[in-house]
C-alpha cells in the first residue's frame, strides 16, 4: 500500500488548522499528554503514563 505525499501533507495541514482552531484548554491539554508521551517513547515514565495523562484530563475537564 502506498501513501500519497501530497494526501499526507494536507492531512497535516487539516490538523494544524484543527489544533490552532481549537480553544486554548485544549490546546494545553494536547501539549501534555504530548509531553507525556514523549517521556514513555524516551523510557522515562512507563508505568505512570495512563494515570498522568488521567490526571491532565480531569484537570482540564474539572
Amino acid at each position: 500500500m502506498t501513501t500519497d505525499p501530497d494526501q499526507s501533507e494536507r492531512e497535516l495541514l487539516r490538523a494544524q488548522e484543527i489544533f490552532k482552531e481549537a480553544p486554548e484548554e485544549h490546546k494545553e491539554l494536547i501539549r501534555a499528554v504530548l509531553e507525556e508521551e514523549r517521556d514513555v517513547v524516551n523510557h522515562a515514565r512507563r508505568k505512570e503514563i495512563y494515570q498522568r495523562i488521567c490526571n491532565h484530563v480531569k484537570r482540564v475537564i474539572k
